[in-house]
């Protein structure tokens, strides 16, 4: 990702499952999945790009996750991405 983003402190205080050590805000190479559909912004379904285990990702039909992530939702919401 080569932009720059600002995440409010508090998100990032809720997101304490976070096992990547929070590698979407501290690394600028690091691809997030991307958003296939979303509910009013609040409800956001993903395809992962990856296979690892992330405590906030959970299975949504045959290709979907959706994602409870609080700041892969503040990235969605604020930049679209």
């Amino acid at each position: 990702m080569n932009l720059t983003v600002e995440i409010d402190k508090e998100t990032k205080e809720r997101a304490t499952e976070c096992e990547k050590d929070f590698a979407c805000l501290a690394d600028k190479n690091h691809t997030l999945c991307k958003v296939e559909r979303h509910v009013h912004e609040k409800v956001i379904f993903v395809k992962c790009l990856d296979r690892k285990h992330c405590a906030y990702k959970m299975p949504f039909g045959f290709s979907l996750w959706m994602c409870n992530c609080p700041v892969r939702k503040e990235f969605f919401k604020r930049y679209k991405i």
